[in-house]
C-alpha cells in the first residue's frame, strides 16, 4: 500500500497534502503482536492557511485589558466601532489610537503568526501604545506592560479548504 505525507512549506504559507490509497492500511502494532486497522481516507485533502505581507513593522507598548466596566466604559463587551467582543469571543482584537479601524497586525515575538484585527480604541492619551482583549482578567494582568515588536499586515491570499475524493 502506498502512502505518503507532502508538507510543503513557502514564505508563511503551509500547505499540508494528505494521500492515502482507498484500501484499508494496516500498521504493525508491537505492544500486542497484531496489526491496527486504519479505514479508508478520503484520496486527496489539502488545507491551505492565509498569507499575509509585511506593510510596515515597529515596536510598541503593549498592555491588555479585559470586558469589564472598571477597564472599559459602561458597554464593556462592545468596541469603539462597534464590534462585540464577548459575542466574538475570541482573542484576535486590539485597542490601539495609531492605527486605523480593521488593520491586521501580529506580534511575532508573543504570538507568532496570530492575527489581530484593531477594533477598538484606548484612552485619548495613549497615542503610542497598543491593547490586547483577552477574556480573563487574571491572565490580561499577567500579560503586565511589553516592549514588543507590532507587524501590520495585508491579507494576499484567501483562506482554502479544497477536498477531492
Amino acid at each position: 500500500m502506498k502512502k505518503f505525507l507532502h508538507l510543503i512549506h513557502s514564505q508563511r504559507m503551509h500547505v499540508i497534502v494528505f494521500a492515502f490509497m482507498a484500501w484499508n492500511i494496516t500498521l504493525p502494532n508491537e505492544r500486542f503482536g497484531n496489526g491496527i486497522v486504519l479505514p479508508p481516507t478520503p484520496a486527496f485533502t489539502t488545507v491551505q492557511r492565509p498569507q499575509y505581507d509585511v506593510v510596515r513593522t515597529y515596536k510598541t507598548l503593549i498592555t491588555a485589558y479585559t470586558s469589564t466596566v472598571e477597564q472599559t466604559d459602561s458597554t464593556p463587551c462592545i468596541t469603539a466601532n462597534g464590534f462585540d467582543l464577548c459575542e466574538n469571543n475570541k482573542e484576535n482584537v486590539v485597542a490601539t489610537n495609531a492605527l486605523p479601524f480593521g488593520t491586521l497586525v501580529r506580534i511575532p515575538e508573543v504570538y507568532g503568526d496570530r492575527i489581530f484585527t484593531v477594533q477598538d480604541r484606548m484612552n485619548a492619551r495613549y497615542t503610542n501604545r497598543m491593547d490586547i482583549w483577552m477574556k480573563d482578567l487574571q491572565k490580561a494582568k499577567t500579560f503586565g506592560l511589553k516592549h514588543l515588536t507590532v507587524e501590520v499586515v495585508k491579507k494576499t491570499e484567501d483562506f482554502s479548504v479544497a477536498q477531492s475524493q
